[in-house]
């Protein structure tokens, strides 16, 4: 955590001290919350993106191509 100090230009920009940079790039989009002289700038996250970068993975002995082989594995049950 960082601490630094800012002013703020005569276009209303603000640029965020180094010390306080970590985990930003320029570009990012970031969100402003005011609760009365408290503002919080914190990085604005796409929570669809994010869902999208996921990867998933499955070790080999895991990983089946026949249908009939996961149910036996997850207990399924034919009715």
């Amino acid at each position: 955590m960082g601490v630094g100090k800012a002013k703020i230009d005569s276009k209303w920009r603000i640029v965020l001290p180094a010390n306080v940079r970590e985990g930003f790039q320029p570009g990012d989009e970031v969100l402003v919350i005011r609760q009365g002289q408290v503002i919080t700038i914190r990085k604005a996250i796409d929570p669809l993106r994010l869902f999208n970068e996921v990867k998933l993975f499955i070790p080999d002995d895991k990983a089946y191509s026949d249908v009939s082989e996961v149910k036996h594995y997850y207990g399924a049950r034919k009715d």
